[in-house]
Parts: C-alpha cells; structure tokens; sequence
C-alpha cells in the first residue's frame, strides 16, 4: 500500500461571498468512505500474489496490493463588516476511497489466511485515512478561527496558505508513518504472508 510516490490530499477551494450574515461556524467535519473491491480468484498463496500483481492498483509500473485515497475539501463564506472582511461560515469534507481485493477461493484455510491479511492491510490503511482526518479538522478549526482581513481576497489568501501548510504536513506524516511500518510490512499487512524477502516482487500493501 505505498502511498510514498501518490500525489496526496489534493484540496478544492470553494469561496462563497454572502451578504447575510452569520455567526462565525464551527461545522463538524463531513466524511465519506469508499470500498473499491477488485476480485481475484485462486487455490494457492502464489496464486493469490500472482492476481494481485496483475489486478491490483498499480504505481507506475510497480504493483500494489491495495490502496488508499483520500481527499480533503473546504468552502467558506465572508461578508464585509465595517472595514472588515470577516468569516461567517465554514464547511469541510474528507473523503476516503480504499482499493482492496475480494478473494474467491475453494481453498478454506487460504480464505482464512486472506482474510486475516485483509485486516491487517485495513488497520494500517486506517493510520493514513487518520492523518486526513486530522488534517479535516485543523483545517475546520483554522478557518473558523482566522482573523478579520482587510478584505476578502486577503483572507482568501490566508485561507490558501493554511490549506497549503496542512497539505504539505499531511503528505510528511504519511510518508513518516508509510516508511515506519516499511509500508505495512512491520504490521503483518504483506502477501505471502510473514514470507521473507527472496527477490520475487511482492504487491505492496499500499
């Protein structure tokens, strides 16, 4: 699942100006998710990698075993008061869509050990789609909390330079946490399982 050479959270600026006002809003952070399966089908580990090599995402011409998108997105409305240009409203959404296979298999204890690593890759995707909704909420917080402007193309601006920081802080945090746990591999989100590296490709689980 590596997320180290994927463009991440790319934001959608969205600026209302309004002429009614209203108090400056703390909105709670929207979420969707999203679960894109793709099928694969085998009876043996080997095969099992051999289906996610070739059906899985891909990065480049590296191929993955899953993978995990997430983008975060904010709009705000501002109103002139006396010399002021003032917030009244903020809104932002993170949206998270996961791409993992769905085994089919006759093969009973290869569906058991499938889906054991399926858990794994899910509770370390889960450490990324945390840092997007870290990143929803300090933006939620940090719009709402801007001062007045002396217009409102100065707190537009400030507005992008805040979506910029957390956006450059969000991508070192998943590069940090993707490199700490070697992509997943330290949490046992790999295929074949707890199988030691020998030199033939293995789908990352990212």
């Amino acid at each position: 699942m590596n997320l180290k050479s994927r463009p991440m959270l790319r934001p959608m600026i969205v600026v209302v100006f309004s002429a009614a006002f209203v108090s400056p809003t703390l909105a709670s952070v929207v979420q969707t998710s999203k679960i894109t399966p793709y099928k694969i089908a085998g009876n043996t580990v080997e095969e099992v990698r051999q289906q996610m090599s070739l059906k899985g995402p891909r990065d480049g011409n590296t191929p993955k075993a899953s993978h995990i998108g997430a983008k975060v997105r904010w709009g705000f409305r501002t109103q002139m008061a006396g010399s002021n240009c003032i917030i009244t409203d903020v809104k932002v959404t993170v949206s998270i869509i996961r791409t993992v296979p769905e085994l089919n298999t006759n093969n009973n204890e290869l569906r058991s050990q499938f889906a054991r690593y399926r858990k794994l890759v899910d509770a370390f995707q889960e450490g990324h789609a945390k840092n997007a909704q870290s990143m929803a909420r300090q933006m939620d917080r940090g719009i709402a909390a801007l001062p007045p402007a002396a217009s409102c193309d100065d707190l537009k601006r400030s507005v992008e330079q805040l979506g910029n920081r957390l956006t450059k802080e969000t991508a070192a945090a998943n590069r940090e946490y993707s490199e700490r746990t070697e992509y997943g591999r330290t949490l046992g989100a790999v295929w074949p399982p707890l199988e030691p590296k020998n030199g033939t490709s293995q789908p990352g689980a990212e």
